[in-house]
């Protein structure tokens, strides 16, 4: 029996960055070998959830939307994309409208990650897909801060911040590089005091990454704020496609 081919399902409404993203996703399942298709340009959230858990889609692919204040239109992960995000059955990948042209052979990419079992499945999605890769990969591990500093140096001195965002104080951090290096991807770790969408930002323009990757760790009210803000200010700020697991 021949193994099923991977298959990439783009939520599309017809709108420039939906075009957009479809066309960045032509080119990844060109590069993966995988099978794309569209949602009709009718289809709301429910309906795409339901395609690509009936189909088995390895992943959703959706443009980055935007809303209007006044009269500017800013890039925003809105109802539906959060939504995607948070129940689809298999990885999303949201397509800014100026990374669409990216490079979808990847070598390189940045993960943000907590000890959550989601920040883990991303890292491990983001090595599967770099060890495709000709080049060697490489593999950023970034922990940073879910609260500002500023919130955080009002609430206590700011040496205890810096101390406790040491590696020795995160082993789990230490294990997951570990686990991804013998798997043959080159990991380098960055746990620093600096707010987490910022630090996550940076790295990726420092290291020139293909994509970033999160974790969608929206498992409380609250959780689930602190994960839309990091995803939010992530997708905003960086230059490449994300992935959220």
């Amino acid at each position: 029996m021949s193994e099923k081919q991977s298959s990439v399902l783009v939520f599309g409404d017809s709108s420039d960055t939906a075009r957009g993203a479809a066309r960045w996703a032509e080119c990844f399942a060109r590069t993966h070998g995988a099978h794309c298709f569209e949602t009709p340009p009718w289809a709301a959230v429910p309906v795409a959830l339901d395609i690509a858990s009936k189909e088995e889609v390895d992943y959703l692919v959706s443009g980055l939307r935007s809303r209007s204040i006044g009269a500017v239109s800013v890039p925003d992960v809105d109802a539906d994309l959060a939504a995607l995000m948070r129940r689809a059955p298999c990885p999303v990948w949201t397509v800014q409208p100026w990374a669409v042209d990216c490079d979808t052979r990847f070598a390189v990419a940045v993960v943000g990650v907590d000890p959550s079992p989601e920040a883990s499945a991303a890292a491990r999605a983001a090595a599967a897909l770099l060890r495709r890769a000709d080049a060697v990969p490489r593999l950023c591990l970034v922990h940073g801060l879910d609260v500002h500093p500023v919130e955080l140096a009002a609430q206590q001195p700011w040496s205890e911040v810096v101390a406790a965002m040491t590696l020795e104080r995160h082993p789990w951090l230490e294990r997951l590089a570990r686990e991804l290096a013998e798997s043959g991807v080159i990991v380098e770790v960055a746990a620093l005091p600096v707010f987490a969408p910022e630090l996550i930002g940076g790295v990726a323009r420092r290291c020139g990454a293909d994509f970033v990757a999160l974790g969608s760790a929206w498992r409380s009210e609250a959780a689930e704020a602190r994960a839309s803000r990091l995803v939010r200010q992530v997708v905003r700020s960086t230059t490449c496609p994300m992935l959220t697991v």
